[in-house]
């Protein structure tokens, strides 16, 4: 359910450089690989996302951490998953909040159509509603899902985004750098390495 949310100003951050003239800089540690907070408005480019398989692994710290598996091949795909387990589909969807802060949600894709729960549509409501309108969501225990706010007018203080400046794929490889496992790395890929504890992938 998308309900209405009635404020009557937004603080914002304003990030522009006066006078410099020159093209603001994009680092890993400026977009987020994570869904928004709950305390953020934001919205979601409107276009396709692309869409990875994710691998549970322990990171450095020894917390679980959602890992992308960037390749075209998907008999590589396909035997690094089954040799890992605990893998998830999702799609990325590039959102900037408010703020003008750069993050991914990587929304989950059910593993068939017979089998789905209400974070996982309401998920996809949020992302959907929010490539037309500002959105803020918020966590509904009680119905297992996220609620939807939209704003009940117009409202100034929010800023008009820019989406040209960096692109869907900058953003997507930005939101996942030193996570990636590919090809290139995988047999040095710490992590990935730990959990198959020998395990050889065969593609």
């Amino acid at each position: 359910m998308i309900n209405k949310y009635n404020f009557d100003a937004i603080q914002q951050t304003n990030e522009e450089v006066e006078g410099l003239g020159g093209t603001a800089l994009l680092t890993a540690s400026m977009v987020s690989p994570n869904k928004p907070t709950r305390t953020e408005w934001f919205q979601v480019r409107n276009e396709k996302p692309i869409t990875l398989f994710f691998l549970t692994l322990k990171d450095a710290e020894g917390k679980d951490n959602k890992f992308p598996i960037f390749s075209e091949n998907k008999k590589f795909t396909e035997a690094l998953t089954t040799a890992a387990g605990n893998s998830l589909e999702a799609e990325l969807y590039h959102y900037q909040t408010s703020n003008k802060r750069h993050g991914i949600w990587p929304v989950t894709i059910p593993r068939s159509n017979k089998y789905t729960n209400r974070w996982l549509s309401t998920a996809r409501d949020a992302v959907l509603t929010a490539q037309q309108d500002w959105v803020r969501i918020g966590i509904d225990q009680a119905n297992s899902c996220y609620s939807i706010a939209i704003p009940q007018k117009e409202m100034d203080s929010f800023p008009k985004l820019d989406w040209d400046t960096h692109p869907y794929f900058e953003i997507v490889e930005k939101a996942f750098e030193g996570l990636i496992i590919d090809k290139d790395n995988y047999l040095e890929h710490s992590p990935l390495q730990n959990h198959l504890a020998g395990k050889n992938v065969d593609f």
